[in-house]
């Protein structure tokens, strides 16, 4: 970010950032915003979520005369604004977990409902978590249009397995309920096929502990818990089937970060990718 006159390079028209530049004109129209994307534009490493939480840090903390000081963001207005831009009111609207995942960086673990927000360091030793990106993408929006008469109750007790399995390091039980959970989101038919088709050739590999797909439709990225002493076999895989790969232990970031170059500029969130 830099002095000018209401210039935006990097964030698409019509998206959520956009949304919340859009509303808030007094105060963007003599900055100038430049989104710099590492994975060049391509979907499912959590741009649209980077660029949310970048526009609406730096209104927050200049608004607050506070830029310096890295004040804590409030997370109920934080998810109650992105509501007001990513949702129309059609199906169901944003968890917002992606947007608290990004903002406290490493892994989080998010339960809306319960008002709960826990962090935790990578718990197993012996295995290795990445993300396969697929090539894949649907929008979020449509897919959540359709979710209004889903019901996802038989989930909960899914969720409460891969909590006490990450809470107790338990990489079997982790590997399993991750597992399980998607095949049950799959049964409803909420994973697309071709997500369906990678998992099939994944679990043929040696040393998967667990994997399933993350993001609208499972379609984005897939997560693959494997055993260390394989991770080379499957990288080797992964570049024989020309999948991009990222280990999410040396990914992580540490959360959105404040960094003042000059009085004027600024630097914002970081794309660590997608949330289970």
């Amino acid at each position: 970010v830099n002095e000018g006159r209401g210039e935006t390079t990097g964030i698409p028209e019509g998206s959520p950032a956009w949304k919340f530049i859009s509303r808030h004109p007094d105060f963007f129209s003599n900055l100038k915003l430049e989104f710099l994307d590492p994975h060049r534009g391509a979907g499912g490493w959590g741009a649209s979520t980077a660029q949310y939480l970048s526009v609406f840090a730096l209104h927050t903390w200049k608004q607050a005369s506070n830029l310096e000081a890295e004040a804590e963001l409030d997370t109920k207005v934080l998810l109650d604004e992105y509501r007001k831009d990513a949702w129309n009111g059609e199906g169901r609207a944003p968890s917002g977990a992606d947007l608290i995942g990004q903002l406290k960086g490493g892994f989080t673990f998010f339960e809306k409902n319960a008002g709960m927000i826990a962090q935790k360091a990578w718990p197993f030793e012996s295995y290795d978590g990445f993300l396969l990106k697929t090539g894949v993408k649907v929008a979020t929006h449509e897919h959540l249009k359709k979710l209004s008469e889903a019901d996802f109750s038989a989930l909960s007790p899914l969720m409460e397995k891969i909590r006490e399995a990450w809470t107790t390091s338990n990489a079997d039980l982790f590997g399993e309920s991750v597992t399980a959970y998607g095949k049950a989101l799959a049964k409803q038919g909420k994973v697309a096929e071709s997500t369906l088709d990678i998992l099939h050739n994944l679990f043929w590999l040696n040393g998967i502990k667990g994997a399933k797909g993350c993001g609208a439709m499972g379609a984005d990225v897939v997560f693959v818990m494997i055993e260390k002493n394989v991770r080379r076999f499957f990288e080797i895989w992964a570049q024989e089937n020309e999948f991009e790969i990222v280990n999410v232990r040396e990914a992580s970031s540490r959360g959105l970060e404040l960094k003042v170059e000059s009085p004027v500029s600024f630097k914002g969130a970081e794309m660590p990718g997608a949330g289970l």
